[in-house]
């Protein structure tokens, strides 16, 4: 257990180190080219050469930069992909997801490395946020902008994720992602109504153990 640890620190440690190497290559966008766009507040966005995948992640609070977010994107993508990439790193900051990901990994590194199925849950909480990430974005597009989406997620989807604590726009399984997509409808009351029963009957199943025999 005690290697495990250490070799998911030092792993941990060498993903801080990448990403500073990957930051110096990279150029920041000027806060007025990025109005347009829902940022949180101190937010900056890197645009970086050679990139497998854009991604959003912590900032300040880790020493990474000064700016308490980061978004990087693909240098190399055209305008409008990088455009709709951008919506969807957005997404992720505004729901939290670089921080969720980083309290899980810390949770399940500290607790439960030695779990499959846990490293499992974590896997799929990490595709789930993707999923609503992808939902959050196609409520901000016109039918021709998600149409767009959808294809840049397929053409994109090759892309690697970089690192278990980044928020990655081709992290989660492309097919998955882009049936979704298709089959999507907007959010109503009733949908919410819906999600909000269920989750507390998931919750009361996992948290309320009977009475022992």
């Amino acid at each position: 257990m005690a290697g495990l640890f250490v070799a998911l620190v030092a792993a941990w440690l060498f993903q801080d180190f990448r990403l500073r190497q990957i930051m110096q290559r990279g150029t920041v966008l000027p806060q007025e080219s990025l109005s347009a766009y829902d940022l949180v507040p101190d937010t900056a966005v890197y645009l970086c050469p050679g990139l497998p995948t854009s991604f959003a992640r912590y900032g300040a609070a880790f020493s990474i930069a000064d700016e308490r977010h980061l978004i990087c994107l693909q240098k190399e993508l055209p305008p409008e992909q990088m455009r709709l990439v951008l919506l969807h790193e957005c997404a992720h900051l505004r729901l939290h997801h670089a921080w969720f990901k980083a309290i899980m990994m810390m949770v399940v590194t500290l607790n439960f490395a030695w779990n499959p199925l846990i490293w499992a849950a974590y896997r799929l909480t990490c595709r789930d946020m993707e999923l609503a990430c992808d939902e959050a974005v196609m409520e901000q597009l016109s039918p021709t902008d998600r149409r767009n989406y959808a294809r840049a997620l397929v053409e994109l989807g090759s892309g690697r994720c970089l690192w278990g604590g980044t928020a990655s726009f081709s992290e989660c399984d492309t097919v998955l992602r882009v049936k979704r997509l298709v089959n999507w409808q907007p959010w109503t009351p009733g949908s919410n109504a819906r999600s909000l029963v269920l989750t507390v009957l998931l919750i009361l199943f996992f948290f309320c153990g009977g009475s022992p025999l």
